[in-house]
């Protein structure tokens, strides 16, 4: 049996770091996925205002939100596996369109 390669909700505590396979427009008609890597922080840090980039180091409570939405990967290499895969089939999905 394989080793999980996310995280569940529950196992997210302050001093994990988690990856996120985000996707990144070069410009109005292409883009490119990428992977971003953000260290769970302690509850009372500072936190960025709603209209300013999350920094290296997040809330808890902002890791738990990304958890329902997203897959948060336990290392880098799983994250680029998982980022490749992605952008092989949107380009596979483009490739089949324009034929």
């Amino acid at each position: 049996m394989s080793k999980r390669k996310t995280y569940r909700p529950d196992e997210l505590r302050a001093g994990r770091t988690v990856f996120i396979v985000t996707r990144v427009w070069l410009d109005h008609t292409a883009c490119k996925h990428e992977v971003a890597e953000y260290l769970i922080a302690g509850k009372h840090e500072p936190q960025p205002q709603p209209n300013e980039v999350h920094p290296y180091r997040t809330h808890p409570k902002v890791a738990q939100y990304a958890a329902t939405v997203t897959d948060l990967w336990r290392t880098r290499r799983a994250a680029l596996r998982e980022a490749a895969r992605r952008q092989a089939a949107l380009q596979a999905h483009i490739s089949r369109r324009s034929a």
